[in-house]
């Protein structure tokens, strides 16, 4: 995925759902509007989902037993 100092937020959530920001390796289970940036990592459980929200409108649907990474985040050209 590709806005550099961009955001991103964990819009909704439904099951378990946990979430590690860059530089750390503790998950954490997150609240609806967390703010994350560059770096963090998004995971879902069985049974569980997630909608990332970024800064530019676009959302991404993430579904059970799955790990998102955002390496670095570019605005559409």
């Amino acid at each position: 995925m590709a806005a550099r100092n961009a955001n991103f937020l964990a819009a909704s959530f439904s099951g378990a759902v946990q979430v590690q920001r860059e530089g750390s390796e503790v998950w954490f289970m997150p609240k609806a509007g967390l703010r994350l940036g560059p770096g963090s990592k998004v995971r879902t459980q069985s049974r569980a989902s997630c909608v990332l929200l970024f800064s530019d409108g676009s959302k991404v649907r993430l579904g059970p037993k799955t790990q998102f990474s955002i390496e670095e985040l570019a605005p559409s050209r």
